[in-house]
């Protein structure tokens, strides 16, 4: 008897497991995604918010397959960067704002120094925003392509909202992706 219970026991067990990994169907249920190929399951999670008072502010920027549609997206570590109020850097000239890609996103993925504003690595969105072209400098793109810098000046009071666009590595000039609506927020 106790054999049967234990088989018992250890087949509804693995009935149990089954359904808490098997993609659902029917109403309420949620598929399964597919990871993409060109990008990995999420390895990371995005702060809401990040301050920052040091002379650079590193942010990793990861290729992840979104949950819901498969397809690839951008994701920036904080949501917001906070630069602390009246933080100008050591010397005065600012603050270096760093996205850099980890090895398993730059593997794919890159950034590019093109010129036009279309192909930019750095996108503001409000490109008539206060002091946007006094605030921050051109962005650099490191020779690997896996980083890119742009200098803050940190002078005033307001929010930047940003796109971060990467080019699939060995991609056409429209093979791309971008974040969403990260931001930096000045505090002076």
């Amino acid at each position: 008897m106790n054999k049967v219970r234990s088989a018992a026991i250890a087949i509804a067990a693995l009935g149990l497991a089954a359904c808490a990994t098997a993609p659902m169907s029917g109403s309420g249920g949620v598929a399964a995604v597919t990871p993409n190929p060109d990008c990995p399951l999420l390895s990371a999670v995005p702060v809401a918010s990040r301050p920052c008072n040091l002379a650079n502010c590193p942010l990793w920027v990861q290729v992840i397959t979104n949950p819901t549609d498969g397809k690839c997206e951008v994701i920036v570590e904080a949501n917001v960067l906070q630069l602390e109020k009246g933080y100008h850097g050591p010397t005065g000239t600012g603050v270096t704002i760093n996205w850099w890609l980890p090895r398993s996103t730059a593997t794919q993925w890159e950034f590019r120094a093109e010129s036009a504003y279309y192909t930019l690595p750095v996108n503001f969105k409000d490109q008539n925003a206060p002091q946007l072209r006094v605030q921050f400098s051109p962005a650099v793109v490191l020779p690997s392509k896996g980083q890119v810098d742009v200098r803050d000046q940190n002078t005033n009071k307001y929010d930047y909202g940003y796109k971060i666009r990467l080019f699939k590595v060995g991609g056409g000039a429209t093979d791309w992706i971008e974040s969403r609506d990260p931001t930096i927020m000045n505090d002076n």
